[in-house]
């Protein structure tokens, strides 16, 4: 199932991990450390806006419950001054 919501959301996950010089398995494997965590919220972000995922199919993507991505995307919106 993850593999396939990966496939779904490529388009929206590889240019961020360009952005930030990272690999899928730096972002998708639990590490909070300042990089991943900021490309991990700005992949969380484009995808519940682009695609209009549910939070706990984005949790299913990355391994985390759909509080951990409702978090991930609010900071992300708190930083980049979005509503």
């Amino acid at each position: 199932i993850v593999s396939d919501l990966r496939k779904e959301a490529t388009e929206h996950i590889d240019p961020v991990l360009e952005k930030f010089n990272l690999k899928w398995e730096d972002v998708f494997k639990h590490d909070r450390s300042a990089l991943p965590m900021a490309a991990r919220q700005e992949i969380c972000y484009r995808i519940r806006e682009r695609l209009r995922w549910s939070y706990p199919k984005i949790g299913r993507l990355f391994n985390r419950d759909h509080a951990s991505i409702l978090l991930a995307v609010r900071k992300y919106k708190k930083i980049k001054g979005l509503r």
